[in-house]
């Protein structure tokens, strides 16, 4: 059996958490892998509901956390053979293998900043020094789709042959999502972490001149305050047809889910779109951003793509759906966390089998 350590210490919002939440039980169901001590913000309650109480957790004070005495003495007494980061960030040097994830746009893509003021981008440029560290002392690295591959092997200059393209999964039978009969587009939805990059500030802006009956429903949380507060003043100053419910999962999120006519996407900085896949999975028309990995996940299913940073488009593709019967077509592939799961263990075992 292959012992495993998961340095999940910069897991805190939205996807990281998501991709804990669906990985972690089905790592530890790997033939080959022991999954064993998983260094983890547990202070926060969303972290510490993604993890399985049966696995031994290391709580975690911060990024930083994976430098502790502590952290590498349970390392050690546990003969670890191989390290997993479900984030780009794990700064310290391990004895064994280490395997990075890479799914944060943010880090790898300089041209979200750009609406970022000068002393916001600190923080860019902390997470971006994180990761060239991390990723000098990995062995190997899993990519979430082809496009954060190719913008990590521009960013970091990691050889291709070292990434694999792991893409997440994505609902299934047992989440219990029931597709509906097409009707007309009256409530969009968006499901998102309000990052400057998910261009709902821009969203709203274009809705205010769109014609005919429709409202809008946003589920997420807010981690940026400055932009937070930008974006709850345009949601004020739509009261009567933009709702904000926070972050929302199971049953609640389900809900939105099923109330919804159409989902929009309008981020312009994506690795790897969750809401996508919910959507479609409820049967839900998608209107979405031309950017990123957008269309590698999502291929023929919108009924519209368009342009994140022409408002005009924008106006132009919410004045079409409104008021119409709009197609969900298929996805480019199946998304399947088991076989995620699977082939993240291949890797993790093929690393430490290399080592021994």
């Amino acid at each position: 059996m292959i012992r495993v350590a998961i340095d999940a210490s910069s897991a805190a919002t939205g996807g990281g958490i998501s991709y804990l939440r669906h990985i972690l039980p089905r790592l530890a169901q790997h033939d080959m892998l022991e999954v064993g001590p998983i260094l983890a913000r547990v202070e926060r309650p969303l972290v510490a509901a993604a993890i399985p109480p049966e696995l031994h957790i290391i709580p975690a004070s911060g990024r930083l956390a994976a430098r502790s005495r502590a952290w590498h003495e349970v390392v050690k007494s546990e003969r670890i053979d191989v390290v997993f980061a479900p984030t780009e960030i794990s700064f310290c040097r391990y004895e064994m293998p280490l395997v990075l994830t890479l799914r944060n746009s943010a880090i790898f893509d300089e041209s979200l900043h750009r609406d970022y003021r000068r002393h916001e981008r600190v923080r860019f440029r902390i997470q971006q020094a994180l990761t060239r560290i991390s990723a000098r002392h990995a062995s190997s690295h899993i990519a979430v789709s082809a496009y954060a591959r190719d913008a990590a092997t521009s960013f970091l200059g990691i050889e291709p042959e070292r990434i694999h393209i792991v893409r997440h999964g994505g609902p299934t039978e047992n989440d219990h999502y029931r597709p509906r009969l097409p009707r007309p587009v009256r409530r969009l939805l968006v499901v998102s972490s309000l990052y400057r990059w998910k261009n709902v500030d821009r969203l709203l802006r274009c809705l205010r001149q769109v014609r005919g009956e429709w409202s809008l429903d946003i589920v997420g949380d807010m981690p940026e305050k400055r932009y937070g507060r930008e974006v709850n003043r345009l949601i004020d100053s739509m009261r009567s047809r933009v709702t904000f419910h926070g972050y929302l999962t199971g049953r609640s999120l389900e809900e939105m889910y099923q109330r919804a006519d159409c989902l929009i996407w309008p981020s312009y900085g994506e690795t790897f779109g969750h809401p996508l896949l919910e959507a479609h999975a409820h049967g839900l028309p998608l209107l979405v951003a031309r950017a990123c990995s957008n269309e590698e996940i999502a291929g023929s299913s919108p009924a519209y793509y368009f342009d994140p940073f022409d408002e005009l488009e924008i106006i132009t593709v919410l004045q079409k759906a409104i008021g119409a019967v709009l197609p969900c077509g298929p996805l480019p592939r199946k998304y399947d966390w088991d076989a995620c799961a699977t082939h993240t263990g291949d890797i993790l075992t093929k690393a430490a089998q290399a080592r021994r």
